[in-house]
This record gives C-alpha cells, sequence and structure tokens, in this order.
C-alpha cells in the first residue's frame, strides 16, 4: 500500500508539529502523568477544543504556520490564510458572548482562540503584542466572571478557564512593560481567584508550578501594577515625572516588590518532567523580582533603593542557577533584557540569547537580543564622546548646573545638565549628558551609571526610536 504524503502546509501536517514542537514553547511544564495525560495544557485542554471547534483549530494553524516561518519564510503566507479563515468567526463570538452573554460556543473555545491569536501576533511581527486580542480576553474574562456569579460553572468548566485566565495574566502584564499606550489594568488577583474553585493540588502540597508564570503567580499582578504606573511616568509631562504623587505610588511598589516571597519550596509540587526542577522557577521568579525593582528605579530614579548595577548583578545571578537544559529559561525574556542592558559585552548574557534563540525559534527573541547589543553599542558611543570633551581639554569645566532653560538641540528639561561652549553637535550633546548624570528636580545628582528609562541609553528609548514599542512592543 502506498504511504500517503502530506504537504507540509496542510492541516494534518500542522496540527502535528504544533504538538510536538511548537506546544512545548507555551508552557515550561511538559512531562506526562502516570495515566499518561499531558501536563502541557497546550497538549491536553486545546487539542480537545481544536478537534470540537473550527475556530480554535484555525488558530492553533495560525500560530503554528508563523513558528515554522522560522525556518520556512514562506509559511508566513500559510499563517495569514488561517488567521483570515478564524478572524471573521472569532470576533462574532467575542460579540455574542461578551455583549449579549449568549454561549453559542463554550467561553473558554473563544478564550483560548484569542489568545493563541494574541502568541501568533507576536511571533508575525516580532514585536507586536497583540493588544487588541488582549483587551478581547479580558473581556471575555470579565463577562465569564459575571457569568459564573450569576449561575456558578461547573467544576470541569472552571479546570478549562483557569489555565487560560492564567495565560492571560501572563502575557498581558508582560505587554504593559513596554507599550506606552494606557489602558485599564485588570484586577488580576480578582480574575484568578474567580477562578480557583475546585483547584486541586497534590496531597501535601499547596503550590502548582504555572505553566508560564512559575512559582511567580502572585508575583505578576504586582509587576503589572508597577509597569501601570511606568508607563505614567513615561507618558507624563517632564516636569511631573517626579512629583509626590509618583513618588508614593513608586515607594509602596518598591516596599512591595522588595517585600514578596515565593512559595516555600516543600509547599511546591514539583513537574513531572525530569529536565527542570522546582528550585529553576524559584530563581526565575526572584529575576523577575529584581527586574521589575531595576525597571522601577530606572523609571523613577530618585526612591530610594540598590543601584542599576547592584540590581543587574542579582538578576544575573538568578539568572545563571537556570541551566539551559531547564525549560525556565523559556520564559526569561524580561529579565535578560533589563539585566543584559547594564552587563555590557557579557559573554554570557550573548551565549544565553543565542540559546533561546535555537530553542525557541521566535522573532522576539531575536529582536530583544538586537535591543540589548544596540544598548550596548549607544552606551559605548556616549563615553567615547565624553571622552572627546575631556581631550579637548575641557574638562567638568564645561558642566554648569543651571536653572531650567532652553537651549538649541533639545536640552530644556528642568534640572537638566547643560553643556555649554561645546563644538560636539546636539545629538551627542544629548547622549554625552545623559552618560554623565542625570539632575532630579530636586537637585539630586545621579550615578552616571543610572540611565533614565526613555532615555536614548535605555532599551525603552531604543524601541521606541526604532518604532519597535507604542501598542506594537513585546518583551
Amino acid at each position: 500500500m502506498a504511504r500517503i504524503k502530506w504537504d507540509l502546509d496542510s492541516e494534518t501536517m500542522l496540527l502535528r508539529r504544533f504538538h510536538q514542537d511548537t506546544s512545548g514553547i507555551l508552557s515550561v511544564r511538559n512531562g506526562r502523568f502516570r495515566d499518561g495525560r499531558f501536563e502541557n495544557m497546550w497538549c491536553n485542554l486545546i487539542q480537545d477544543l481544536v478537534r470540537d471547534f473550527e475556530v480554535v483549530k484555525n488558530a492553533i494553524l495560525t500560530l503554528t504556520a508563523f513558528h515554522s516561518s522560522h525556518e520556512r519564510p514562506e509559511m508566513k503566507y500559510t499563517a495569514i490564510k488561517y488567521k483570515g479563515n478564524c478572524l471573521g468567526d472569532l470576533n462574532k463570538r467575542i460579540i455574542e458572548y461578551t455583549v449579549f452573554g449568549i454561549e453559542f460556543i463554550p467561553v473558554e473555545a473563544i478564550l483560548a482562540a484569542t489568545l493563541t491569536l494574541g502568541f501568533a501576533d507576536g511571533w508575525d511581527q516580532h514585536t507586536v503584542t497583540g493588544i487588541l486580542f488582549l483587551v478581547s480576553a479580558k473581556c471575555l474574562l470579565e463577562k465569564a466572571v459575571e457569568m459564573h456569579h450569576i449561575r456558578p460553572f461547573s467544576p470541569d468548566k472552571l479546570a478549562r478557564i483557569r489555565p487560560l485566565c492564567r495565560v492571560f495574566v501572563y502575557m498581558d502584564v508582560l505587554s504593559r512593560l513596554t507599550e506606552r499606550q494606557q489602558r485599564e489594568v485588570p484586577k488580576y488577583d480578582y480574575l484568578m481567584d474567580s477562578f480557583n474553585s475546585f483547584a486541586v493540588s497534590a496531597p501535601g502540597h499547596f503550590y502548582e508550578v504555572d505553566s508560564l508564570m512559575g512559582c511567580a503567580t502572585s508575583l505578576f499582578p504586582l509587576i503589572g501594577r508597577t509597569a501601570d504606573l511606568i508607563q505614567n511616568v513615561r507618558n507624563a509631562p517632564e516636569e511631573q515625572r517626579n512629583s509626590m504623587a509618583v513618588m508614593r505610588q513608586a515607594m509602596v511598589l518598591s516596599e512591595q516588590l522588595t517585600n514578596w516571597r515565593a512559595p516555600e519550596l516543600d509547599d511546591i509540587n514539583p513537574p513531572q518532567e525530569k529536565s527542570c526542577e522546582v528550585k529553576d522557577f524559584l530563581n526565575t521568579a526572584e529575576a523577575y523580582r529584581y527586574a521589575t525593582l531595576l525597571y522601577l528605579r530606572q523609571a523613577v530614579p530618585l526612591i530610594q533603593s540598590k543601584s542599576s548595577t547592584s540590581l543587574a548583578e542579582d538578576i544575573l545571578k538568578f539568572l545563571r542557577e537556570v541551566p539551559i537544559s531547564s525549560s525556565a529559561i523559556l520564559v526569561q525574556i524580561f529579565p535578560l533584557v533589563v539585566a543584559g542592558c547594564e552587563a555590557e559585552h557579557s559573554t554570557w548574557v550573548k551565549d544565553r540569547w543565542s540559546h533561546m534563540s535555537r530553542r525557541m525559534r521566535i522573532g522576539n527573541v531575536d529582536k530583544c537580543a538586537e535591543v540589548v547589543k544596540m544598548c550596548w553599542k549607544n552606551r559605548g558611543n556616549a563615553r567615547k564622546t565624553r571622552q572627546a570633551i575631556h581631550s579637548q581639554g575641557m574638562g567638568d569645566s564645561l558642566l554648569e548646573m543651571q536653572e531650567p532653560t532652553s537651549i538649541p538641540g533639545g536640552l530644556n528639561m528642568p534640572g537638566q545638565i547643560i553643556i555649554q561652549h561645546c563644538s560636539l553637535g546636539h545629538n551627542d550633546i544629548d547622549s554625552v549628558s545623559e552618560e554623565i548624570s542625570y539632575l532630579g528636580t530636586d537637585g539630586q545628582r545621579l550615578l552616571k551609571d543610572e540611565y533614565p528609562v526613555g532615555g536614548t541609553l535605555h532599551w525603552t528609548g531604543i524601541m521606541q526610536k526604532e518604532g519597535w514599542e507604542s501598542e506594537s512592543s513585546y518583551v
């Protein structure tokens, strides 16, 4: 009998690739239970939904085709085809449920397709967060909570919605860390708690390692609130960025981040997969905590905290504890960006980016590695400019602290350091003034290794300048 040959872009081959390959980078849990079930929800829950609902199947085909396009660029056309097949039906189902409360197909199927296309957007453009899909997912979850309070869902339905809700929290929080477009912050804790009824942990254990947030499930809502404050700071007029209101919020968040603690090791139910250990997820959670503290310090530099260099060293210390064989590295992009920019020309950082790129094969990783390298280059150029100023015999006497003023080249921010009588171009002046130091509105001069968020020497500024940010950034 002749063997059937399937085209690589056929539904059968794409669904097979999703099960064997793509699903593995959507979860840090990829083992099997003793009864043969997969830990990875994308291999059991989503596979069931794919079989029963066309909209979910088309979303999964879209995602897998975009993933395949890393090696075969022509697969993008296949992805676009399946995305087109999915969008019309999905939009209709979202409106039916969120506006009219009509559930022609289960809300978990609509939510799964929505989140899948959110991932697909990022894998397509490499810097896209899928904002519209995240907004839709938020509406779906809030409506589901409302319906659950009116008529409680069955334990089986809650078990299907719960992991999807956590995927949404992970995606939404990370999208806020880079985008400047402000939108209402969901009540992350409330959403997750609303679907935790009937949740069962292993005997003797109280905490399950999440498929994406790992051991940081309770930390992510706090990261989301911190990201919201940083968005406010970046969008505020310069004179309001260190206002008393901002300072109070930043101090509260800094204290909460400092005091946050991961679950105790003995209370955690370990994953079935043998290639990773619980301590890998604990170290990753700590890396996220310190990365958020560092990001907050760079956004509101007048709050009391450790220096950027010290915080970056803490982040890298935790990341180094996680071996490259562990699935925990799948969710370490954000802390590696934040700390990597402070560890200029680190061989370890470059090697870790290379390994993550080979393992995940998505453009997001490559783009983030490029941002880090550009940050290193910009800071190096700024230091060379400063050295050029000193080599001309001008020295520090050229740096005069003045009242807020306006001069050519855009140095008109309150408390900004003014460089006079300098033959360098305006762009060089901007860079060197940022590199030498930054003067806060209260006159406090900060260390020269501190780079304000949104500046030309900070990764957010690079993303903004390159057009990789606004409503289409993704870490």
